[in-house]
């Protein structure tokens, strides 16, 4: 029996994954809708994918020609998507996270808060998907700046470096990395990003990685940290002595 409760234990405390997701291109989100130019279906389905499920998303997004949360909005809303919208100068809380598995930042106006940090952070941490972008280094290099800034608080590896390319019009970044996020995806258009170094690639454009991921692992509510397994199996291995001790007693 002690066997099987460790064992079930274990099983339960394998970590799930949440995803962070990191573009160079705000303009990713342009062709969701006709608002701009005509939708692409491929975007349509990279910004299905990261739903994972999930009926509610949280955005917060600066406003432009090109790059503006109407485009998600009008997308989520048409395939029954709710959507949460904060505009570039809201602070992003815990609270403001509490009813989504999934955030989408679009170019930052400003640097990550302290508390900022620790709510995304948390976010990631408790099975949340979250995708911030950049953009080119004429439009938003102070954006880059910003979520460079966030990158290195929450420990990864992506890095966004100032460019621009295809510089000035649309074209296709192709797939190569793999899982549920790209699946059905061998391209996404984009226009005008910089390029990204670290994580996982997920799309490229003449060699240059446009969407990066990396995994954060996340621990269920209730289930123990790996540092107090060895306490918890102790305990078990005690408990089982003991009840070994009382049926001797008894057999006596």
């Amino acid at each position: 029996m002690k066997k099987l409760i460790i064992a079930a234990a274990l099983v339960a405390a394998v970590p799930a994954q949440a995803t962070l997701i990191v573009s160079g291109d705000g303009n990713i989100v342009t062709l969701l809708t006709d608002a701009f130019a005509p939708h692409d279906v491929n975007n349509q389905q990279f910004f299905t994918n990261l739903l994972n499920g999930t009926s509610k998303v949280v955005i917060r997004s600066i406003s432009g020609p090109s790059i503006d949360a109407t485009y998600l909005t009008g997308f989520y809303g048409g395939i029954g998507v709710s959507t949460t919208l904060f505009d570039y100068n809201s602070a992003i809380t815990a609270a403001s996270l509490a009813t989504t598995s999934v955030f989408i930042d679009l170019v930052p106006y400003q640097y990550y808060t302290a508390g900022e940090v620790t709510a995304i952070s948390d976010f990631l941490h408790s099975g949340g998907n979250f995708l911030v972008s950049g953009d080119n280094q004429y439009f938003s290099p102070d954006s880059n700046l910003y979520i460079n800034g966030l990158l290195g608080s929450l420990g990864s590896s992506i890095h966004i470096e100032d460019d621009c390319f295809p510089c000035g019009y649309f074209d296709a970044a192709t797939t190569v990395g793999a899982g549920p996020l790209v699946a059905g995806v061998p391209y996404i258009q984009v226009a005008a990003a910089s390029k990204l170094t670290g994580g996982t690639a997920l799309f490229s454009y003449a060699g240059k990685t446009v969407v990066a991921i990396e995994e954060f692992s996340v621990t269920p509510p209730g289930v123990p940290e790996p540092a107090s397994w060895a306490m918890l199996i102790a305990g078990f291995g005690l408990t089982g002595a003991a009840m070994r001790r009382r049926r001797l007693a008894v057999a006596a």
